[in-house]
């Protein structure tokens, strides 16, 4: 039986068929896209385990430029990732597609959670213990915070995630330490919670 004309693969000048190279290339992209997402897993997981548990604190004025820098970088790196995905998908290369796609939402993700656990790892500043009360304690979105005051200008309250820096026997009212640090890249965050021992009261002169 003969193959019509127009679905034989056309050999290229080097004596390889047009179908074998896109298969071949097919083939290698995908294990590319493949190898990235479990190298970039790999990576991920042993880069933020080297960072010890803490809680991001800070201000919106503090936070605000470290934030958009990083959502900056996500969305830069993502379209990168996402524009080579379409490019795959309209070459219908199904699988490179599918797998590059889902590595520029991982690799999005993994800046996010790098920058922050850098912040920590790469901290110079020495922590500082400032003394503080337990205002409230609650639950939300299945972890648990402790409401302090906060020692800056102008006054308030502080949320700490407990589950991340301890003071699960804390109660509002108790007297409390929070250690925190100022972030390699200004980001402070919390590093403990701990219960302080109440001043004993002043005897009066008799």
């Amino acid at each position: 039986m003969n193959v019509p004309a127009a679905e034989q693969p056309h050999p290229n000048p080097n004596g390889h068929s047009s179908t074998g190279g896109s298969a071949a290339f097919r083939t290698l992209t995908a294990l590319a896209a493949g190898g990235g997402l479990v190298f970039e897993g790999v990576a991920v997981i042993f880069f933020l385990s080297r960072a010890p548990a803490h809680h991001t604190l800070g201000s919106t004025a503090e936070l605000l430029p470290v934030v958009l820098s990083t959502l900056a970088l996500c969305v830069v790196s993502a379209g990168a990732l996402g524009g080579a995905a379409w490019a795959l998908h309209r070459a219908k290369h199904r699988m490179a597609s599918q797998l590059t796609g889902l590595l520029a939402v991982t690799t999005a993700i993994a800046i996010w959670q790098s920058v922050d656990a850098a912040n920590v790892i790469f901290d110079g500043s020495t922590p500082t213990a400032h003394p503080t009360k337990v205002v409230d304690t609650y639950s939300r979105k299945n972890s648990d915070y402790a409401a302090v005051t906060s020692w800056r200008p102008g006054g308030g309250t502080i949320s700490v995630r407990v589950d991340r820096v301890g003071g699960w026997n804390l109660r509002p009212g108790d007297p409390a330490t929070l250690v925190i640090a100022k972030g390699a890249f200004g980001r402070p965050y919390a590093l403990s919670l701990e219960k302080r021992a109440a001043q004993p009261a002043a005897s009066e002169p008799r």
